[in-house]
């Protein structure tokens, strides 16, 4: 007696099973093709399709999709029941720090290479977060947001719609914190909104890299600049924030590794000018503290 074969392993004329020629059609981001290969197929076939990841590195029909930045074919999979917040492994990516496992779509969006040269696709990101609704805080195994992504991959206009525009900077993943800031009678309504941008800023994943931190490391420089200047002291820190290293720690290695390289020249004298700012800061409120207690000693 034979085993029935499942309809995705079923053999086509060139002798691959039909899986493969649907993962071989997004890869190629052939829509048409696409379409023509899942539209017969019955609702627990394609149920079962879609998240079906035992091919090309573990990934999802739709994790291809968003690798090959193909937006359109991305639409139609999450049209047709594709679950945005799936995840997959993905080995080998460039730019990115090791090989990654457990990246989402957003992750991918957030690092794609782009027909522009840029990394990153700013109307995926918008596409999987604000009509797809995809969950904006899902983090890889080692703890990376898609603002980490996005830092690493140097795109500005992308670094800025998340932290500005995106639901990512109007949402805490911490539970009840969240909640005791909406509730705080203290807090204007800007000042909540600022705060919860501000743990964009601040959030570090498994080795302690900020956003700031991986794009000092990767040598983003216009990236870096506007980070400084959204998060002031909050996104500077003079304290180790990578493996044991601080801000301009990270930049001037990187700058002795490549002297002639502009962009980590411009890294460091912007993390030095930072520098110099925390510590006016840091001497003028020791100022105003001894100014407190001496007025204190004559009362």
């Amino acid at each position: 007696m034979t085993s029935e074969v499942h309809p995705l392993d079923v053999p086509q004329a060139d002798g691959r099973p039909f899986y493969a020629h649907v993962c071989m059609a997004v890869i190629q981001g052939d829509l048409t093709k696409v379409q023509s290969l899942l539209e017969p197929l019955s609702s627990d076939v394609l149920e079962a399709l879609l998240e079906s990841n035992g091919w090309a590195d573990n990934m999802t029909l739709l994790l291809m999709a968003c690798a090959g930045n193909h937006l359109d074919i991305v639409r139609y999979l999450v049209g047709k029941g594709a679950y945005v917040n799936d995840n997959g492994w993905v080995g080998g990516a460039a730019e990115l720090p090791d090989d990654v496992p457990g990246v989402y779509p957003v992750h991918l969006a957030a690092s794609v290479p782009c027909a522009d040269g840029k990394r990153g696709s700013l109307p995926m990101m918008k596409y999987l977060l604000e009509e797809a609704k995809a969950y904006p805080w899902v983090l890889t195994s080692r703890k990376s947001s898609i603002f980490h992504y996005a830092c690493i991959a140097g795109n500005l206009d992308l670094v800025r719609y998340l932290y500005e525009e995106s639901p990512l900077g109007k949402s805490i993943p911490i539970e009840g914190i969240e909640s005791k800031m909406h509730d705080d009678p203290d807090l204007s309504e800007e000042q909540k909104k600022q705060a919860m941008r501000g743990f964009v800023l601040i959030f570090g994943d498994a080795v302690g890299g900020t956003g700031l931190a991986w794009a000092v490391s990767c040598g983003h420089a216009a990236v870096v600049k506007y980070l400084l200047e959204q998060g002031g002291g909050a996104a500077y820190q003079t304290t180790p924030v990578m493996e044991g290293k601080t801000l301009l720690e990270i930049g001037r290695e990187k700058l002795r590794e490549d002297p002639n390289n502009d962009d980590k020249k411009r890294i460091v004298r912007l993390l030095e000018k930072a520098e110099e700012l925390v510590q006016k800061k840091k001497n003028e409120n020791a100022a105003n503290s001894a100014i407190e207690k001496k007025k204190e000693g004559r009362n």
